[in-house]
C-alpha cells in the first residue's frame, strides 16, 4: 500500500496537524447550533469534548490516535442527544479541504471547504460551502505556495496560500490527506502510509510551511473546474 510514516518526520508532522484540525471540527459542530435547546445530559458531554479538545491541541503526535478515536466516540454520542436535528455539517464527513491562508499583517487562518457552511470564530472552526462562499474560489484558482488576489464581499484581498490539501473523512475518521508532496493513507490497523511514489514533503519555516516543487505556468481553473493532471 504504501511506506508507513516515520515519527517525527516532516509527513508525521503534517497527519499531526489535520488530524489537531479535525479534532476541533468535530468538537465544536457536534455541540450544534449555539440557538439550540439544551438537552439532558448534554453539559456534561459538552464539557467532556472541550475538554478532550484542547487536550488534542497540546498532545504529542504519538499520542493522538487514541485521542482522535476518542473525540469519535464522544461526538457521535453527543450529536445523538439532538433529538433528531440537524447539525450544522454532516458530522461524519463535515469537510473535505483545508486551506491556511495568510493575508499581510494578519494571522494565518485556517479554512475548511465542504458541502455546507458552518462559521465559528471564537471556536476557530471556518468551514465554508464550496458552491457558494467566494472565498472557496481560493481553494480552486490557487496552489499552495501561491500569492491570491480576489474581491471577496466587496473587498479586495490578498495574502499567501500557505497550505492547500485535500482530505478523506468517513463515518467520522480521517482516512486520506492529499498534498502537493505526498498523499497519506490510514490503512486497516490505523496506521498512516506515505503513498508509493509520492515525493517526501520537506517543510520550512515551521509545521504546515511546505516547500513547494516549481511548476510550469498554466490557466488558473474555474471553480469546479480542473485543467491538467488531477492532483493527489
Amino acid at each position: 500500500m504504501g511506506n508507513h510514516v516515520t515519527k517525527d518526520s516532516p509527513a508525521a508532522q503534517i497527519i499531526a496537524e489535520e488530524e489537531r484540525l479535525y479534532g476541533q471540527v468535530q468538537a465544536r459542530v457536534a455541540m450544534g447550533e449555539e440557538d439550540d435547546r439544551p438537552q439532558i445530559g448534554a453539559a456534561d458531554l459538552d464539557n467532556d469534548l472541550l475538554s478532550l479538545r484542547d487536550q488534542i491541541s497540546e498532545a504529542r503526535a504519538e499520542d493522538l490516535p487514541p485521542l482522535i478515536e476518542q473525540m469519535t466516540r464522544l461526538a457521535a454520542l453527543r450529536s445523538r442527544l439532538g433529538g433528531g436535528k440537524s447539525l450544522p455539517v454532516d458530522i461524519t464527513s463535515p469537510y473535505f479541504a483545508h486551506m491556511r491562508l495568510k493575508e499581510p499583517d494578519q494571522k494565518s487562518k485556517d479554512v475548511m471547504v465542504g458541502k455546507r457552511g458552518f462559521i465559528d470564530r471564537q471556536s476557530n472552526v471556518q468551514i465554508v460551502d464550496w458552491r457558494n462562499a467566494p472565498v472557496s474560489r481560493i481553494y480552486y484558482r490557487y496552489e499552495e505556495g501561491d500569492d491570491y488576489d480576489e474581491e471577496i464581499a466587496g473587498r479586495r484581498v490578498e495574502g499567501i496560500v500557505e497550505v492547500r490539501r485535500n482530505v478523506s473523512i468517513a463515518r467520522g475518521n480521517l482516512r486520506r490527506i492529499g498534498t502537493p508532496h505526498g498523499t497519506f493513507l490510514k490503512d486497516a490497523r490505523g496506521q498512516w502510509v506515505q503513498a508509493v511514489g509520492q515525493l517526501t514533503p520537506v517543510l520550512h519555516g515551521g509545521m504546515g510551511k511546505a516547500a513547494r516543487p516549481v511548476s510550469t505556468p498554466g490557466p488558473k481553473g474555474k471553480l469546479g473546474v480542473h485543467h491538467g493532471v488531477i492532483r493527489a
